[in-house]
């Protein structure tokens, strides 16, 4: 392969996509991609029990020409989890993400992409389904704190990885990449489509209150002394690191 062939062949974005039990919306995120040579596509089922993984199959065996990389977990352990999987299997320049419930623009998308300088990390913004666009800047960044709406370096991202939780796992990652020495810019590129408000979305059944479908309640009676409580349940926490804990 020559210099100018490797150069046209380098991944210039890996799309990261999790998904469970999204056998009806997945194809929708896929078909949502640019089609380029310079994107590679990373889905990680994270142990559905619907058609989501014969799905993603059949797409990949109808496009043979797109670069798809497939890993199927055997049990369901997460978002964070999942997330961390598809992270370590990322081999572009730069991370995306994509929640399977939703979709990227791809005219959005590809703008976002000519954005790509070096710089560490590069924001999008998303579109309602209401068509509300909220404008994403420094001084709220923190506040749409998803690995949605950022492109990330992967050099820059290095070995952090999302905590192994099933609710927001990208909120410490981002706090996290946030707090370092780094560059960003603010693009104002629609190229996320959200699809919210959705019933059955894990946002919308935690704001109806299904706690008991993300959260695990431990207790423990005679506690002896280890050091103290907190350090107790910060163990506790680290050894049950596939739940959230209350």
């Amino acid at each position: 392969m020559t210099g100018c062939e490797a150069l046209k062949n380098a991944v210039k974005v890996s799309v990261l996509i999790p998904v469970w039990n999204q056998e009806k919306l997945i194809i929708r995120a896929l078909d949502s991609i640019p089609d380029r040579d310079d994107i590679e596509i990373l889905v990680c089922d994270d142990g559905s029990t619907d058609g989501t993984a014969a799905a993603v199959q059949r797409y990949m065996d109808e496009h043979p020409e797109r670069t798809i990389l497939f890993n199927r977990q055997p049990v369901n352990r997460g978002e964070g989890a999942t997330r961390n999987v598809l992270l370590d299997m990322a081999s572009g320049e730069y991370i995306a993400s994509l929640d399977a419930d939703d979709r990227f623009s791809p005219e959005g998308f590809e703008k976002a992409m000519d954005q790509l300088d070096g710089t560490d990390i590069v924001y999008i913004t998303w579109k309602e389904n209401s068509g509300r666009v909220p404008m994403i800047d420094k001084s709220n960044k923190l506040f749409y704190c998803g690995l949605t709406l950022r492109l990330i370096r992967r050099e820059f991202l290095g070995e952090d990885r999302c905590d192994p939780v099933r609710y927001a796992p990208d909120k410490t990652l981002s706090v996290k990449l946030d707090a370092r020495e780094h560059t960003e810019k603010f693009t104002g590129i629609v190229a996320y489509l959200y699809n919210t408000p959705r019933a059955g979305s894990l946002v919308d059944l935690r704001a109806r209150g299904y706690e008991s479908m993300y959260n695990t309640i431990l207790f423990y009676g005679n506690v002896c002394k280890i050091g103290g409580v907190e350090t107790f349940f910060y163990e506790m926490a680290r050894k049950y690191g596939d739940r959230d804990i209350t």
